[in-house]
């Protein structure tokens, strides 16, 4: 990259990458996930709150390996970079700006049902998932590309940056 774009600071994007392969995340039924590796290799089954038809572009971190995890490090987590289709509608033909929003507001979604689930008591999986372990879903905090988001995005860094 000799120079930056004009619009860079109005039309960009910028996140800090988290360390961890690159992952596409699948959801056939729902709150139960696939993850596969760009070799379109199988890495696992886990629990989670997504509807089914939903696939996702991850990055994942290994249990205890994000250190801006203000969770504590019980079990993976995957960090939502893109949404790809959610419950069956196909997003890859909208812009960037909508494909966050949308992650952003459906997982907000998700987390307002889970709070009022656990708020109600109400079971959230049969008792036959007690093997499948939960994976822990958080999306980029993705920022305009000014001079003032990327110096913030530096310094959460960990595996480098990722505009969009």
């Amino acid at each position: 990259l000799v120079s930056l774009p004009a619009s860079m600071a109005h039309r960009w994007k910028v996140a800090p990458r988290p360390v961890g392969p690159r992952c596409v995340l699948v959801s056939r039924r729902a709150h139960h996930v696939d993850l596969y590796d760009m070799r379109d290799r199988h890495l696992g089954t886990f629990r989670a709150r997504l509807p089914e038809r939903t696939v996702l572009d991850v990055v994942l971190c290994a249990e205890g390996a994000d250190r801006n995890d203000a969770e504590g490090s019980e079990g993976p987590r995957a960090w939502l970079c893109d949404v790809l289709c959610w419950h069956g509608r196909v997003l890859l033909d909208c812009t960037a700006s909508l494909r966050h929003f949308w992650l952003e507001s459906r997982m907000e979604e998700c987390r307002l049902d889970a709070d009022a689930t656990r708020a109600l008591d109400v079971p959230s999986r049969p008792c036959d998932q007690h093997d499948v372990a939960e994976l822990r879903l958080a999306t980029l905090p993705w920022t305009h590309a000014d001079v003032l988001g990327v110096q913030t995005a530096l310094e959460r860094a960990q595996d480098g940056l990722v505009f969009v």
